[in-house]
């Protein structure tokens, strides 16, 4: 896709597709595919043509450490320092008969994710390798992420675990992870993350709270794969394809700010208004549900959505930022369960 998933084309001359692609990772042009079962492709034209670079292996991950590659199998790791011309088996320290599932980069050092094996940590390019799971309650680690000083490790049923000093130690960072089988994590900024047997789920303070996501989802689906890129979170699933959605939408500025539970649905008009350049919507929700709140310019074009979550009984408040936008009418609509309203803003700069 060249338009962030609104349309694909096939990109598999050269592949044997009897294979599932596992990963992917490029390095000074070139594309780098994992498969589990017939090694590692090469690309170096954008996809269009690929050639097996290490043939037969189960390749579960894949890595770029300055100029080295690496890659994760059911042996342990394969190194390359040549653009992937020749492969050396490098995991002294890892078991052999554990899959090597996930990298993390982290200062000076790289990380392993082992399925069965928890967490390794390699101080030389690879050529060593020791654990460090002090902490991990579930060996099972299917993802590894970095968020400033902090290293994260996903794992099925164990959820997320977080070390803030190097791996030395590790504690579950759980709280509101309704399902704790973590199968991938990314990181957008201050904001991580997590793909699950159960959907995604957002954590905005390193893990100590967590919230799903999965408005607009076909129910709850299991995400194989999950990154974030150009302004979209984008997930693989299982039988259900891929899909995308805004990082706006995840990010909203949404408060309870109310200590008498409303009995009504209600939509109240901003303030201030007219506004330059943020404005305060509040609204009353008198039962659990999905609320959603979308701002439109003039035409009715959709500009911003505001709110997009599932929300308890309550009085709510949210922002809106128009710094982006030119002076002018908007409107902005809720829409929770039957109930929908719509009033108009102006935003004057």
């Amino acid at each position: 896709s060249t338009n962030n998933g609104t349309n694909w084309s096939a990109a598999n001359n050269g592949l044997l597709l009897t294979h599932d692609i596992t990963s992917f990772v490029t390095q000074a042009g070139n594309i780098f595919a994992g498969t589990y079962g017939n090694g590692i492709y090469l690309s170096t034209n954008n996809g269009n043509n690929w050639s097996v670079v290490l043939p037969g292996k189960y390749v579960s991950s894949l890595a770029l450490f300055g100029t080295v590659l690496f890659a994760g199998t059911d042996e342990g790791v394969y190194v390359s320092a040549n653009n992937g011309s020749s492969w050396t088996l490098s995991s002294n320290g890892i078991p052999s008969n554990y899959m090597v599932s996930s990298f993390a980069v982290f200062g000076t050092n790289i990380f392993a994710g082992v399925y069965g094996g928890g967490v390794y940590i390699s101080t030389n390019n690879g050529t060593t390798w020791s654990a460090v799971n002090n902490g991990l309650t579930s060996l099972s680690v299917l993802s590894l992420a970095v968020s400033g000083n902090n290293l994260f490790a996903g794992a099925n049923s164990g959820g997320v675990f977080l070390s803030t000093n190097n791996g030395n130690s590790w504690t579950a960072a759980n709280n509101g992870l309704t399902n704790q089988d973590v199968n991938c994590l990314t990181v957008s900024g201050a904001y991580m993350f997590a793909g699950t047997w159960a959907g995604v789920f957002l954590s905005t303070n390193n893990g100590a709270n967590w919230f799903a996501k999965n408005q607009g989802f076909a129910g709850y689906p299991v995400i194989n794969s999950i990154l974030a890129a150009n302004d979209y979170v984008f997930t693989g699933t299982f039988t259900q394809s891929a899909w995308r959605r805004p990082i706006n939408e995840f990010i909203t500025d949404t408060k309870n700010i109310g200590s008498v539970s409303p009995s009504v649905f209600y939509l109240y008009q901003n303030y201030p208004n007219p506004f330059n350049p943020n404005t305060k919507i509040n609204f009353d929700v008198t039962k659990s549900g999905s609320v959603k709140i979308v701002v439109y310019d003039v035409s009715g074009r959709e500009i911003r959505t505001l709110v997009n979550e599932r929300l308890n009984q309550g009085t709510y408040e949210t922002t809106f930022d128009g710094s982006k936008f030119s002076s002018g009418v908007y409107f902005y609509k809720i829409s929770a369960g039957d109930y929908t309203e719509t009033r108009k803003m102006v935003l004057m700069k």
